[in-house]
């Protein structure tokens, strides 16, 4: 792909830095004042990326392309805005080619939204994006930071679970006290093994972990927890010069934070990993079933409920005893039952170990999706204020 050294010269948009700088401060200027009347309205954050200077390809209705420079002053995960000297027709489909934070250039595609007059020579152009971007490999650290860390919007924060592990004792408590800014709740591990004896038996929003938590290094520990079943966030927290490059997040690292770990940067992290997470398997919240009490009773809720609590501990059992008869018998009969009674997900998760016990004929080599599906059992409630099957009992 040409790479466009001299945007301004090369395709006409003709400002001097200066003035492209007055222009950028008034566009988001204006931005902020849009963003203050419709934040409640506005599902993402709109960030300045640190390369403000673009390539636009526009591609009319007849088939013909054009290229033009654009002044990039606004991004999200859904949309961008920027200024160019021409108009745009709305459904316009645009390409545009965007410098990362560390120089890569990339393509994004997306339909003109909006184009309006602006300043006696630009228009000002909103986009929609054809894909969801991440925005945090356009925007600087400060940027990220002051936008997301943002102490008037804490819409994101519900009370959560997260395992800490590592082995210095004041470490640890400063990491539970800060997570306590975000209402997620702090268990301590300080091996390895105690950590994955918590993961067989309990479930957590979030993983920390720390770089001297175990000799056998951070890929192999991740690669451990991975192994054992957990498929939520990670935040990797270091002493040495680890990046989140590609490898540790194909094992589920999203952020790696440095040591000392202070509040903002945490806070941040957290922000950018909970703000638009739906993954119900992967979380600690209560699950409740779907069905009104005229559809199904308490009773008879309850009553399901404690079946399934015994079948919990009954595939625990199997695991131990690698006994595949009994794990598959228990995994259709969860399977069958769940969503009838109002619990979707409990149908697909004993699915998944349906498959796997069936491709494996091995409760102990299946013990992954089994112990997902008992993690899931474990978070199942009637419905929000009625006692649980544990209560009642």
């Amino acid at each position: 792909m040409s790479q466009h050294n001299d945007l301004n010269g090369e395709l006409q948009l003709r400002l001097r830095a200066p003035e492209r700088q007055a222009l950028l401060r008034s566009l988001l200027a204006l931005v902020n004042d849009e963003y203050r009347n419709i934040h409640d309205r506005r599902k993402h954050n709109r960030y300045v990326p640190l390369h403000t200077d673009a390539i636009a390809e526009l591609e009319h209705p007849g088939g013909s392309k054009v290229s033009c420079a654009i002044l990039v002053y606004d991004i999200s995960p859904r949309g961008i805005g920027f200024a160019t000297r021409s108009y745009l027709h709305q459904d316009t489909i645009i390409t545009i080619s965007l410098r990362t934070n560390d120089g890569e250039m990339t393509k994004v595609q997306g339909r003109v939204n909006r184009c309006e007059y602006y300043d006696n020579r630009f228009h000002r152009v909103g986009i929609t994006l054809t894909e969801k971007i991440d925005p945090r490999i356009y925007v600087s650290n400060g940027e990220w930071e002051q936008h997301t860390s943002r102490s008037d919007d804490k819409s994101w924060i519900i009370p959560r679970k997260a395992l800490h592990i590592e082995p210095d004792e004041l470490g640890s408590n400063a990491i539970e006290m800060m997570l306590g800014n975000a209402k997620i709740a702090c268990t301590k591990a300080t091996t390895i093994g105690r950590a994955i004896d918590a993961i067989h038996t309990d479930s957590y929003d979030l993983i920390l972990l720390s770089d001297t938590a175990d000799q056998s290094g951070v890929l192999n520990v991740l690669t451990q927890l991975q192994s054992n079943g957990y498929a939520g966030p990670l935040i990797v927290i270091t002493s040495t010069t680890y990046t989140c490059d590609k490898t540790l997040t194909d094992l589920g690292v999203h952020t790696v934070l440095h040591k000392p770990v202070q509040l903002t940067p945490l806070i941040t992290a957290l922000r950018s990993i909970f703000e638009n997470r739906d993954d119900i398997q992967n979380e600690s919240s209560n699950i409740y079933s779907n069905l009104t009490p005229a559809q199904c009773s308490d009773e008879h809720l309850l009553k399901f409920l404690h079946i399934t609590k015994d079948l919990s501990k009954q595939l625990e059992s199997s695991i131990s005893n690698d006994d595949y008869s009994r794990a598959l018998k228990n995994c259709n009969s969860l399977y069958s039952a769940g969503a009838g009674f109002g619990y979707p997900v409990l149908s697909s998760t004993a699915a998944s170990a349906i498959q796997s016990l069936n491709a494996s004929c091995s409760a102990q080599e299946s013990a992954m999706e089994l112990r997902k599906l008992i993690r899931i059992i474990a978070r199942l409630h009637p419905r929000e204020g009625t006692p649980s099957s544990k209560d009642a009992a």
